[in-house]
């Protein structure tokens, strides 16, 4: 069971683009390799997406790398069709493989010391691919998971984020610039699906220790390790933001 769409490019396709790709426009249509493809729309694609989901119950979507790329451009596409409210409901959250390789596999193990998904394969799986054709990525990418990188409960946890994780880290900038967090709490506020708003309505509701409950929650996986931090000045400062 697989969901594959062409979706015709609004702009032009840089020439370096296509040298990877093989996608090019020609006449009105997009060609693959020089032949045509049927396409789509960025919304139709997007409805038709939503409708494979739904035939999944409350799927994690993986990819690698996808926190830096995908997931922004996913997240940016949505609110821009009006369709993330809905999407929100179909998925429980992504899965950066990526994280999963830096955490899990020394660096010394792979030949080509990096940790892309085409080096990872052709390490571990002993073969190369087509990295730029959908399809062929997540095979790869599914065959990768199943033998090096399926995550211990804990791993998970650490490596799930939320589909609200762009939106909220957005929201949290302000904070970082003023430096009342890192980015490393940015990141991690972002992941467990909490934005300047959510941190507002947790202080709104108990001034007194809400914030400092919500930063130092147990992790589920591993109750010796917190949500966010234990530090009382990080969660002092963030408590005055919403104090004024």
């Amino acid at each position: 069971m697989s969901f594959n769409v062409y979706i015709m490019p609004t702009k032009n396709i840089d020439p370096g683009a296509s040298d990877v790709t093989g996608l090019t426009v020609q006449q009105g249509e997009l060609h693959l390799n020089g032949k045509p493809v049927p396409t789509k729309t960025c919304s139709q694609s997007l409805i038709g997406l939503m409708d494979f989901l739904r035939t999944i119950d409350k799927p994690i979507l993986a990819g690698h790398n996808i926190k830096r790329f995908d997931v922004p451009v996913l997240t940016h596409s949505l609110q821009r069709c009006h369709l993330l409210a809905e999407f929100r409901q179909l998925v429980s959250g992504f899965l950066d493989t990526y994280g999963l390789a830096k955490a899990s596999i020394p660096k010394d193990d792979i030949p080509e010391q990096k940790y892309t998904q085409q080096a990872l394969v052709s390490a571990f799986l002993k073969k190369t691919y087509e990295a730029h054709n959908a399809l062929a990525d997540v095979t790869a990418l599914e065959e990768l998971y199943l033998l090096k990188l399926e995550p211990t409960p804990a791993e998970m946890e650490n490596a799930v984020f939320s589909v609200n994780y762009v939106a909220c880290l957005q929201s949290l900038q302000n904070l970082v610039s003023a430096k009342v967090i890192s980015a490393d709490i940015s990141r991690r506020l972002a992941c467990a699906g909490l934005g300047y708003l959510q941190l507002k309505l947790v202080h709104q509701r108990d001034p007194d220790s809400g914030i400092s409950a919500i930063f130092k929650q147990p992790a589920t996986c591993n109750p010796k390790q917190v949500r966010i931090t234990r530090s009382s000045k990080i969660i002092g400062r963030v408590r005055k933001v919403f104090e004024v």
